[in-house]
């Protein structure tokens, strides 16, 4: 995994938001449906 200095963190927030985006569309998100089924 890529550190904080390799904007590791800064990506996954980016990934976390963009897929928080989507749902809020309404639109599935592409291999990530089973994490957001509980």
């Amino acid at each position: 995994m890529l550190g904080p200095e390799d904007g590791g963190e800064i990506k996954l927030a980016d990934h976390l938001v963009d897929e928080v985006s989507q749902l809020v569309r309404g639109q599935p998100v592409p291999g990530e449906k089973s994490t957001w089924q509980s």
